[in-house]
């Protein structure tokens, strides 16, 4: 579990990148667009603008996924942290209960 977490994470980091990487790059064509007076280069640089938004607007869905799953994964593995830990607790009681009659059966 704590694997399918780090791989979640992983991902994340990987779409967060990628989502920057876009931003910068539509960034970078608005300002081509201020600077830019030729028209040919002007509708290019206009469809390329309309690509990179309809690639931002679209970018939100697997992200919110992906954390989603993360919350997902993270609480199930609280969760089993938690079995664990009363488990352990039961274990060293037992343990507990044990260690005096020890000595007595070794006599």
């Amino acid at each position: 579990m704590t694997q399918q977490l780090d791989d979640v994470r992983k991902q994340i980091a990987g779409e967060s990148a990628q989502e920057a990487k876009v931003a910068q790059q539509f960034s970078n064509i608005e300002q081509e667009l201020a600077r830019t007076t030729d028209e040919q280069q002007r509708k290019q640089l206009e469809q390329a603008r309309d690509e990179y938004k309809r690639a931002v607007a679209s970018a939100g869905t697997p992200d919110q996924q992906l954390r989603q799953r993360e919350s997902e994964i993270a609480a199930s593995l609280q969760s089993e942290q938690s079995v664990l830990n009363e488990l352990n607790d039961k274990l060293n009681a037992i343990e507990r209960l044990l260690e005096p009659a020890q000595p007595a059966a070794v006599k």
